[in-house]
């Protein structure tokens, strides 16, 4: 069997987090072959699906030994540590990332962002990493969606009490008409909204109405569809 036959089967191992499986074609691969930087990927990744972020590191580290390193492998390896709550870890990713150059991509960034909001990160690093990404989104044919970059970036900064900023990133993400559910001054949908956002928008909606005076706000509220955890978000207020 040789490296691409290798490869095909891990990264059908790698797909259901069988780490242990792919560890021992890795080991089978190198006593006659040379791992590929698709070999070490689908390390990183069964690591990351398994939600062992040591092994996904350690192959990192590994790949960059043999110069096979590329943004999957940083990308995959950042979202092992988001998944698990290791934050400062996945941001020291980025610097390496940088220092070997590998040019990170929204795909580098929205793991990043998503490590903040799980691991309860600094709100100022989610400011900032959502600008890089914006910049960095700008030049890519694939990218991903700046609803979703900003649906991740909010989770850190609303969770942080930073109301100002989240109601900034808010605003943005509505003049870009990345969130249609506001239907008039007295009528708000959530039904494109997660979480963060849709409390985010719900603030932003009754600073409205405060300013224009007394009044009636219709919010029309779903069963949080959009929501992480496919479950209901906001409270009666």
């Amino acid at each position: 069997v040789d490296v691409v036959g290798f490869n095909a089967a891990m990264s059908a191992w790698a797909q259901g987090g069988h780490w242990q499986q792919v560890l021992h074609l890795l080991r089978r691969l190198r006593c006659s072959q040379r791992p590929s930087s698709v070999t070490f990927n689908n390390c990183i990744s069964a690591g990351e699906k398994a939600s062992q972020w040591q092994m996904s590191l350690e192959m990192l580290q590994e790949a960059c030994k043999e110069g096979h390193a590329n943004h999957v492998s940083f990308n995959a390896t950042i979202t092992a540590c988001e998944r698990g709550s290791r934050w400062t870890l996945a941001l020291q990713l980025l610097q390496e990332m940088r220092s070997r150059g590998v040019v990170p991509d929204t795909g580098s960034y929205g793991a990043l962002l998503t490590a903040l909001g799980r691991g309860s990160g600094p709100w100022q690093q989610a400011v900032w990493l959502l600008e890089k990404a914006l910049e960095v989104r700008r030049q890519e044919r694939t990218a991903m969606s700046l609803k979703e970059l900003m649906e991740r970036a909010l989770t850190p900064i609303w969770t942080s009490g930073r109301l100002a900023e989240a109601l900034m990133i808010y605003r943005q993400g509505k003049d870009a008409g990345v969130w249609p559910g506001d239907r008039g001054s007295r009528l708000l949908d959530l039904h494109d909204f997660a979480g963060e956002s849709a409390q985010v928008a719900v603030c932003a909606q009754l600073l409205q109405l405060a300013k224009e005076g007394a009044g009636e706000v219709v919010i029309v509220t779903g069963r949080g569809g959009h929501s992480r955890e496919g479950g209901v978000t906001l409270h009666p207020l």
